[in-house]
């Protein structure tokens, strides 16, 4: 196991897991939050055999993805990082097992006062205590939530995290009002500073960039957020959330590919087929939007026995009110043809 403030060497790299960073030589080398956490296992454990488990726990911590997040997550490190002194990778897949970090590592603790523990840990349990809170769509939980990351950025006024999560905590509180006489838009300026202020912070992060958009595109601006979006996912591909954000902030078949992406990224993912079914009931191609609609009913009602996180509502609602239109469209076109005569008897025609 690794400690907080550990400093691990291999080949010219040196990454500090206080600081949360990666150098070659003097250069830092931009990794997602997501990756570094993947790679700090993988560098704490050298030689040891790291199972899948382990490495889907440490950089998506319960959130549901599949395999292939775990594949292109380590053929980013592999590309980050090159190739050792005898052209072997840094990292090496153990078939059927998981993945072992083969480069001799030096461990060292960097040169800082001693500080206690649990102040070190303050502001990241504040934002793993709002993120939990963010992820169940729930309007007093994201109120907790909000409070939650004002109270780690008193204390981490510069972990990009913070920032990316009070903006997400801020643009949900927007949401929870849209439909009032007054939607709160301070909450969703605010929103806007935090979210370019995490992009600013961590350039790397798809995450911060994804927020961007979806706070963006909220305030209507959505050539802005398109292109936001797509920086978040060209940053980290494997991560679904990115890609239904983008499904949220485009239209066409650009929303169609993300939601499919999504749904082979995160498979069941009910609000992937509500996006997907969107495009098809606006061309009228009822029977595709059908087949996404139940499914994602199928999907929403399995996420009631679920934690209750990333829920998703609506569903049956627009199944049905398809249904219905597909009907009426049915009748209008039988009683088309039987006034022409066409599929009954036959109309005689005059000259």
């Amino acid at each position: 196991m690794r400690s907080g403030g550990d400093l691990y060497r291999f080949g010219p790299f040196e990454l500090d897991s206080g600081r949360r960073r990666l150098s070659r030589g003097r250069e830092p080398v931009a990794l997602p939050d997501r990756h570094l956490e993947l790679l700090l296992l993988l560098a704490s454990n050298p030689g040891h055999i790291v199972a899948k488990d382990a490495l889907f726990e440490a950089g998506w911590r319960g959130t549901a993805v599949s395999d292939n997040s775990i594949t292109q997550a380590i053929k980013n490190l592999r590309k980050a990082l090159g190739s050792q002194n005898d052209g072997e990778p840094y990292i090496k897949t153990e078939i059927g097992q998981g993945y072992r970090f083969v480069a001799s590592v030096e461990r060292a603790q960097p040169n800082q006062q001693t500080v206690p523990l649990d102040t070190l840990l303050a502001p990241y349990r504040a934002f793993v205590e709002g993120r939990a809170a963010l992820e169940t769509f729930d309007r007093d939980a994201i109120a907790r939530a909000r409070q939650a990351f004002e109270n780690a950025l008193g204390s981490a006024p510069d972990y990009p995290a913070v920032h990316i999560g009070m903006a997400n905590a801020c643009v949900l509180g927007f949401e929870s009002t849209r439909a009032d006489a007054a939607p709160d838009l301070a909450a969703l300026q605010q929103a806007e500073h935090y979210a370019r202020e995490g992009c600013r912070l961590d350039p790397a992060s798809g995450e911060a960039w994804s927020t961007l958009a979806f706070v963006l595109h909220r305030h209507g601006d959505t050539c802005e957020a398109t292109a936001a979006v797509r920086k978040a996912v060209k940053l980290e591909p494997d991560d679904w959330r990115h890609h239904i954000r983008h499904a949220s902030v485009s239209w066409g078949e650009e929303r169609l590919r993300a939601a499919n992406l999504a749904l082979t990224l995160c498979p069941g993912l009910a609000l992937a087929h509500w996006f997907a079914a969107t495009v098809f009931v606006a061309r009228q191609a009822f029977d595709r939007a059908i087949e996404h609609l139940r499914a994602g009913c199928a999907a929403q009602d399995a996420q009631r026995k679920q934690t209750g996180r990333f829920g998703a509502v609506g569903l049956h609602l627009l199944h049905g009110l398809v249904l219905t239109a597909r009907g009426a469209l049915e009748r209008g076109a039988r009683g088309v043809r039987a006034r022409a005569g066409i599929g009954g008897r036959r109309s005689r025609l005059r000259p």
